[in-house]
């Protein structure tokens, strides 16, 4: 055999045995590239799951244990509504709710023990026997006021819709209405209404109108529990939705702003009247 012969057949075995070791380091480095995607795939779900975790260990449920008929007795149908809140604020399904109704929940005078753990807007939770119980006792309540019109047999009988709006600030969600009664008002009525759940409540104004209105409904007294807790905690609906209701007001013929403002009204009776 000629030694050009033997030669050529090295070169070939050597271009081969080259060319599987470059197929081996190429496998070998695509496992290595695709295990540390994959490791880090895992490590970034690993930390979302720890952050969730330790999330959701901040959260309580805010009924923990099943409603009786006793412990709802005395409670109005705007409260009522409110406890719905409170168990889909915890189960995270109000994540696109109107933003009142996270002021509503996260409010420390208004939930003084559940305020800072009862609204989830991260997690969808499981929704458990005693969450499905409480919400069918809260809502055959609220069926109960409604059908036998407890709370709207006196109110129907006031024609004005100003003096039925203000009664049903102390027991309703004025939310409810922010579609039938709410837009009969126009501006002057909604902002001495936005005023007259505070002036019931024993808030002294300052400017004479109003006093002169709520020495006209007898509310010239000022409440010293009303002030106190206004000094001290400076109640968000008295400072931060007080612009928001300004300018709502400047145009409040549009249904936008009209609906803006039944916001305010909202949050404000609900909080007033519970306190």
């Amino acid at each position: 055999m000629r030694p050009w012969h033997s030669s050529f057949r090295s070169i070939v075995r050597l271009r081969k045995q080259l060319a599987i070791t470059i197929a081996a380091v190429t496998t070998l480095i695509g496992g290595t590239v695709t295990a540390v995607t994959h490791m880090d795939a895992l490590q970034a779900r690993y930390q979302k799951w720890r952050h969730d975790w330790e999330y959701q260990n901040t959260l309580r449920r805010p009924f923990p244990d099943p409603l009786t008929d006793k412990d709802i007795e005395g409670w109005s149908s705007g409260r009522l509504q409110l406890a719905e809140f409170q168990i889909d604020g915890y189960l995270g399904r109000l994540k696109s709710s109107p933003p009142w109704i996270k002021q509503c929940l996260r409010d420390r005078d208004i939930f003084p023990k559940n305020y800072a753990s009862q609204y989830n807007d991260r997690l969808e939770l499981d929704e458990t026997y005693i969450d499905r119980l409480n919400r069918e006792t809260i809502r055959q309540k609220i069926d109960k006021i409604q059908i036998n019109k407890i709370e709207d047999a006196d109110i129907y009988k006031t024609p004005d819709p100003f003096t039925r709006l203000l009664k049903r600030a102390s027991v309703q969600l004025l939310s409810s209405y922010k579609d039938s009664e709410i837009p009969s008002l126009d501006k002057g009525e909604l902002y001495l209404l936005r005023n007259a759940i505070y002036g019931r409540h024993g808030y002294k104004f300052d400017t004479p109108k109003l006093r002169k209105f709520a020495n006209r409904r007898g509310w010239s007294a000022a409440s010293t529990t009303f002030k106190m807790l206004a000094d001290r905690t400076r109640l968000p609906f008295l400072r931060s939705s007080s612009q928001g209701y300004a300018h709502a007001l400047h145009n409040a013929n549009s249904q936008s702003n009209v609906a803006k403002v039944h916001r305010i009204l909202a949050t404000s009776s609900m909080t007033l009247s519970i306190l």
